[in-house]
């Protein structure tokens, strides 16, 4: 039989075409056939089948698709796909799959490039991109394998078009490289290689004013289209060009070369990966956390043998993947053996150590069909295609320590960073820096870069309103520019009105692919797997929605919650571990960001009885007021909580700003609190409201037993 996933999936048996009917189906089989001969995690398949959100029945469907796959190929070549823990795998023999060949050939065409010898990369390369058809696997559902697999291969194929055109191009084929160059610029405008290729071989025909204005050209587009300059390898050979640099001439004798040549614009090696994902053409702020990478991470400066591992911690939608990806991108020049990027999905269907291991040996060269089968041995043959190389190795959205550890280099010289919504405190490393909110100043500036200084000069006042509502987290900043910058027409004072509502703010925050609430749930859905002798993590962080403050001590959570002071402060560290709160003021005391603080109430309007909620919300008020000298029987008649003076202190105020009585001696101070608008939940009516708006939607499914969650989905 004969597979095909370098265009359309296709199966070939005796017969012709093979029909795989059905998108899933076909989807199984794309995603067996990128990793063949080797196990896929059912995790993985589930990730491929349906991204993030498998359903209940995940895995009597994927029973049910891989029972009409095997049907479809055994009865055109023998029972191919087998059951082997931790999921299935697909035999494929050598020369059945084209994407197999596909990386033989571009290996050999890659090691005869280094060899000088341009004739037989030129043969090679041409031959391993004639088994393209298309777009990768272009008939699959559009999940992991779109996303994240088809653009690794589309990677592969321009780099073995990249390095064929520099092999044509020492082969003397000039001309019609110069034709065929155009064609693909017009087609991939922001890839710098195919602009670099085109000035050198206008150079090499002696047009150097044609190829100096191909370097104005894609500067032009660059700063245009990006808001950023050339890369360091089109600024070196529009230098090299000015200087007339004999070291660009073509090689006088063709099919030949000295061992090791390298790209003349940059002095690496030809067929270097370079994964990291485009960077923002407007990132904003971070500039200490920035200057701190650079100092960590920069190969030209480490003298240690050991690699520099840093990780960048934080909340979701604080914007760790923006900043590893900028700071890989201010590095590249550091780093001149390349690039990897693997997003490892710690928040959904966690990648393997192997699956990823698997393909950045691929990545790097190594002949797929001797890739060993266990984690250990591919980490071991890992480590050594590392030592004398320097890569930035960048590992997004990283679960725990074990998932990673087998990807860490084992000498100095390369480097890796990590990003992850935990703390990975029993994973060794160079440096830790936690990510926290935006700055007032940080926001505006940000939201000014996407929606324009004009508008923002315009309506300064309404401007500051979205600030204030976005929080700090820069995803909110990001999403609210986007839907302003797209609708040129609205003003900026109406979509501050509408984020002025606290029950419709989350909603707001969410445009094409981008939702904090989303961002949010996958942190919340994690707290499945934590434990805090008793207390249920999910629980806790609901309501913590309740109190009325972005701040909490461990003696008011322990009221809140209704349990002892060191279980609360268990749960919350865990909530801290899980970056769902940050650690504020004394010890002790804990913060949520506003939107996260939103978030949290609309959990537990949608899972909680209501009576469970006016019970939480009783004890917190009941301690609160608690004291000898300061108790109203009225508010709190069975107080009995030892009363913490700060937060008794914190707390008279916020019920000043209630209008409750704490006492004759806080009447005074209630009836002088200015009115001031304060964040969702602080007037105790205000909070009463929003929970009812939130739970009437979840009326049908409302348990009688109280404090149960309902079984309903969220408001």
């Amino acid at each position: 039989m004969r597979f095909g996933i370098l265009g359309p999936v296709v199966v070939g048996g005796e017969g012709g075409v093979v029909q795989v009917r059905g998108l899933m189906p076909r989807t199984l089989l794309a995603a067996l056939l990128v990793d063949a001969n080797n196990v896929v995690s059912v995790p993985r398949l589930f990730g491929a089948l349906w991204d993030d959100h498998p359903p209940d029945t995940a895995r009597s469907s994927l029973q049910n698709h891989v029972t009409r796959l095997r049907a479809v190929l055994s009865a055109n070549g023998g029972e191919r796909i087998r059951t082997v823990a931790p999921g299935y795998l697909i035999q494929v023999a050598a020369g059945e799959l084209d994407l197999a060949a596909f990386t033989g050939l571009h290996r050999r065409g890659l090691d005869a490039h280094r060899a000088g010898d341009w004739d037989g990369a030129a043969c090679h390369l041409a031959g391993a991109l004639r088994l393209w058809r298309g777009e990768s696997m272009a008939d699959v559902a559009a999940g992991t394998l779109r996303h994240i697999e088809a653009r690794r291969l589309s990677e592969l194929r321009l780099n073995a078009l990249e390095v064929r055109i520099h092999a044509d191009l020492q082969r003397g084929r000039d001309e019609e490289i110069i034709a065929e160059l155009g064609a693909l610029i017009a087609a991939y405008p922001m890839r710098e290689r195919f602009h670099e290729l085109l000035m050198l071989a206008s150079y090499h025909v002696g047009r150097q004013a044609e190829a100096l204005g191909a370097y104005q050209q894609a500067r032009a587009l660059l700063v245009s289209e990006l808001g950023v300059e050339p890369g360091a390898g089109l600024r070196r050979l529009q230098e090299r060009i000015l200087a007339a640099d004999p070291a660009l001439a073509r090689p006088a004798a063709r099919g030949s070369g000295p061992a090791g040549t390298v790209w003349p614009e940059t002095g690496a090696a030809p067929g270097r990966p370079a994964q990291l994902p485009a960077d923002l053409a407007d990132f904003t702020g971070r500039a200490g956390q920035l200057a701190l990478l650079t100092q960590l991470l920069d190969s030209r400066r480490q003298g240690s043998a050991v690699a520099a591992i840093v990780v960048l911690s934080g909340p979701a939608g604080i914007g760790k993947t923006s900043l590893a990806v900028h700071a890989g991108h201010r590095l590249a020049d550091s780093f001149p053996d390349g690039q990897l990027y693997a997003h490892l999905n710690g928040t959904g269907a966690p990648a393997s150590p192997a699956s990823v291991l698997g393909r950045f040996l691929r990545d790097l060269g190594d002949d797929p069909a001797g890739i060993p089968v266990a984690v250990g041995e591919r980490a071991a043959r890992f480590r050594s295609l590392l030592a004398g190389r320097r890569l930035m190795i960048v590992l997004d959205d990283v679960r725990d320590a074990a998932q990673i550890t087998p990807l860490l280099p084992g000498l100095g010289g390369s480097a890796v960073l990590v990003t992850t919504r935990g703390l990975l405190a029993d994973l060794p490393v160079s440096s830790r820096i936690m990510l926290g909110d935006f700055t007032p100043a940080e926001t505006r500036d940000l939201l000014t870069r996407i929606v324009g200084g004009c508008r923002v000069e315009a309506e300064p006042r309404a401007a500051d309103a979205v600030v204030e509502q976005c929080a700090g987290l820069p995803l909110a900043v990001r999403i609210a520019g986007g839907r302003l910058a797209t609708r040129p027409r609205w003003r900026i004072a109406n979509f501050a009105a509408r984020l002025a509502d606290p029950a419709a703010r989350l909603g707001e925050f969410a445009v094409g692919g981008l939702s904090v609430r989303a961002a949010f749930a996958a942190s919340y859905d994690n707290l499945a797997a934590a434990s805090g002798d008793g207390i249920d993590p999910a629980r806790a962080f609901r309501l913590l929605g309740m109190s009325p403050g972005l701040d909490i001590s461990v003696p008011a959570a322990a009221a809140l919650l209704g349990t002892d002071e060191p279980a609360a402060g268990q749960v919350l560290e865990i909530l801290l571990d899980n970056h769902l709160v940050q650690a504020a003021g004394p010890p002790g005391h804990y913060w949520l960001n506003g939107l996260l603080h939103l978030f949290a109430a609309e959990r537990a309007c949608a899972e909680e009885h209501p009576r469970a909620l006016d019970m939480a919300l009783n004890r917190l008020l009941a301690w609160y007021l608690n004291g000898p000298e300061t108790a109203d029987p009225a508010v709190a008649p069975a107080a009995a909580l030892p009363l913490d003076p700060v937060c008794r202190a914190s707390g008279r105020r916020w019920l000043a700003r209630l209008g409750l009585r704490s006492g004759d001696q806080d009447q005074a101070a209630a009836e002088a609190a200015p009115a001031q608008p304060v964040e969702c939940h602080g007037r105790l009516a205000e909070w009463i409201g929003a929970r009812d708006s939130y739970a009437e939607q979840a009326r049908a499914g409302e348990s009688t037993e109280l404090g149960q969650p309902m079984a309903v989905a969220s408001a």
